[in-house]
């Protein structure tokens, strides 16, 4: 386990965000708005960790809210160092930092640094205890919340976290094309049903932005897919 090395003020620009590091699958900037708006109340966010050569261990969001605070070349921040014998060892510490304290992990987050950690060829028993949850959890996780992306021109068979959203895909083998994990990657947690109800539901209450141009946009690609949807619900029995 990495030993700490010392207590640093550094330039928030001389950090090194490593997304291969980063045991989340996404930065979310709700979280970054609520620390700014904690550090323009006067709040002392915890250090930052890093490793040896400055990349972010733990503190991803509290690093984006002190540059959005006091600007990217302004901002300064205490970081602690760590110093790791490998970058296995930095991500397991990145994982059990992360799933400890601060914004909560969630299941497609807890899925996503799973994948991530069994690249890293560390046995599922590190993982689990990095993570704080059985072997048994892993286990399950692994079997059966990963998909894996296949077709021509793809290396090897990267896999992505199963979202509830894409939650059906499970019982069709759990295999997906490059295009598909690409929009799976930036879909939303929830069901196809809330989603298309919430669409519904704004269109029925007449609560759509018209002169929004970028909703006039997506709405304009929902027109062209009306036949897709009348033919293919011309199967579904309701």
């Amino acid at each position: 386990m990495a030993t700490k090395k010392s207590m640093r003020k550094m330039k928030a620009s001389a950090l090194v965000f490593d997304v291969t590091l980063y045991p989340r699958s996404t930065i979310d900037g709700t979280h970054v708005s609520a620390l700014v708006r904690a550090l323009e109340g006067g709040e002392v966010l915890p250090p930052i960790h890093i490793d040896q050569n400055r990349r972010i261990i733990d503190g991803v969001h509290r690093w984006k809210a002190y540059q959005r605070r006091y600007g990217v070349a302004e901002a300064e921040l205490v970081c602690e160092v760590h110093k790791y014998s490998s970058d296995s060892e930095a991500y397991i510490d990145a994982l059990r930092r992360n799933s400890r304290h601060g914004k909560v992990i969630t299941n497609s987050d807890l899925t996503f640094a799973i994948i991530k950690a069994t690249e890293y060829d560390v046995t599922l028993e590190v993982i689990a205890k990095a993570i704080g949850v059985t072997v048994e959890r892993v286990k399950t996780v692994t079997a059966t919340k990963v998909l894996t992306i296949r077709g021509p021109g793809v290396v090897g068979e990267p896999k992505i976290p199963l979202k509830r959203s894409v939650r059906h895909l499970a019982s069709l083998g759990g295999t997906i094309t490059e295009e598909q994990g690409v929009v799976i990657g930036r879909a939303p947690g929830q069901s196809q049903d809330l989603l298309i109800r919430q669409v519904c539901d704004l269109m029925e209450s007449d609560l759509i932005d018209w002169a929004d141009e970028s909703v006039a946009t997506q709405l304009k690609r929902l027109l062209k897919l009306t036949t897709t949807i009348q033919a293919r619900l011309q199967d579904v029995a309701i």
